[in-house]
Parts: C-alpha cells; sequence; structure tokens
C-alpha cells in the first residue's frame, strides 16, 4: 500500500493563515509529522529533527510558533516513536552492522528479522526501552521545544510502553511545565 497523495500546504501558508484559523476560534493548531521522508504522509520517519524542504525550515517553524503565540495560539506537533522508516540511516545502519549501536534501537524477530509495524515493510519497528533510542526521543521533543512547540502529540501513544511515556513526560515537562501531551488512541479508551 502506498499513499503519495499530495493535498499541499506549508509551514509558511499555515503562518500566513493564522489569522483565519484565530479568527474562527481556533486557539491550538495540531501539525502532522514534517520530518523529512520519502512519503507524504510522513509517518515513516528518518531523522525527526529534520524538517522536510517541502514543509518548510526551522525558521519557518519557529516563525509559525512566534506569530502563533502572538495571538494566544499554541502549536503541537505530531511525533512518530513506535517505529522509523525503513529508508533511516538509522534503520539502515543496523541492517547493515548486526554490531551497529543502532541495533538495539528496532525490535527483531527470532530469526533476526526486523518486526515491522502493522507488517508495512517501509515501518521497523523501535525498541521504546533502549535507553540510546530513548535519549533520541527527548533530544526531537527538546528540537521542537526549544524551537516554540507547545505540545507534541505521541503517534501510536496507546500501544506506548508506560515506562517510556513516564520517562518522556518527565523530560518534555522539565523543558517546559506547560507544555501539552497528546496520545493517540486507535481504540475505546475507556479502560487505559
Amino acid at each position: 500500500y502506498r499513499n503519495q497523495y499530495f493535498y499541499g500546504g506549508n509551514l509558511k501558508g499555515i503562518t500566513e493563515r493564522l489569522h483565519y484559523l484565530n479568527g474562527m476560534g481556533f486557539d491550538l493548531l495540531y501539525i502532522s509529522p514534517i520530518s523529512q521522508t520519502p512519503s507524504s504522509h510522513h509517518y515513516d520517519v528518518g531523522n525527526q529533527t529534520k524538517i522536510d524542504p517541502w514543509i518548510g525550515t526551522e525558521e519557518d517553524f519557529r516563525e509559525l510558533c512566534e506569530k502563533a503565540h502572538r495571538r494566544d495560539m499554541l502549536i503541537c506537533v505530531d511525533l512518530v516513536f513506535n517505529h522509523m522508516g525503513s529508508h533511516s540511516t538509522f534503520f539502515q545502519d543496523a541492517l547493515a552492522k548486526p554490531n551497529s549501536k543502532y541495533h538495539d534501537w528496532f525490535e527483531w524477530d527470532a530469526e533476526g528479522n526486523p518486526v515491522y509495524w502493522y507488517g508495512f515493510k517501509d515501518m521497523p519497528q523501535c525498541n521504546k526501552l533502549n535507553p540510546d533510542y530513548q535519549e533520541y526521543v527527548f533530544s526531537v521533543c527538546s528540537f521542537y521545544l526549544n524551537m516554540g512547540a507547545d505540545g507534541i502529540r505521541l503517534d501510536l501513544g496507546e500501544i506506548l510502553p508506560a515506562e517510556f511515556l513516564r520517562k518522556l513526560r518527565q523530560r518534555v515537562k522539565f523543558i517546559n511545565p506547560n507544555a501539552i501531551i497528546v496520545s493517540e488512541m486507535w481504540d475505546l479508551a475507556t479502560h487505559k
């Protein structure tokens, strides 16, 4: 399955329309993943601290946050920590060298094959309990919060381990005690 539809839009376009969005009563903007990927959906992340050039630049993101804040609007970014894109240099290094420092960032089956999210061969699952991977995750959160984001949305948050989520919350709140953390729930949330 390949979703290659692109409907347009970029960070500058959002910034230019803040007056319109604010006028409609919106005070929080949720932005789906903006890191550089080969897809248009951007959930097959590589390095999440590199913004896709066709979406914008770090300066564009900072400007969006700054201008949104002037209108008392918040910016929440969607971050993907359950899996990465198979194109990522981290995963490619892990595949090529079993002794790579990135090998333990990913999940492997009993035969040594990568475990893929929902079987999608372009999205290998990450080992969320690996301390080195967790440090990478925290650096990604820090990257966006320090550029002005007011919160993060956790893609597939409902399946992230509780230990991982507790550490992530602690680190995010250390950077910004008022940061918003939102978790995706695919299923009924009343039992969680």
